[in-house]
């Protein structure tokens, strides 16, 4: 049996969270397909917020 790998790709906002989650409800509950845990490895980016005089 062949095994595939496949990237869901885009920037952030783009629907890739959801795109799963969509697809995870349309799939046989049996289906050999396996999802990856999703894991952000990068420091949170905090708006700045100007400071007013």
């Amino acid at each position: 049996m062949s095994q595939k790998l496949i990237y869901t790709m885009g920037p952030s906002g783009a629907g890739k969270d959801s795109l799963l989650a969509w697809l995870k409800t349309r799939l046989h509950p049996q289906a050999p397909i396996h999802f990856a845990r999703r894991t952000i490895d990068r420091p949170v980016q905090r708006k700045r917020v100007a400071k007013s005089s």
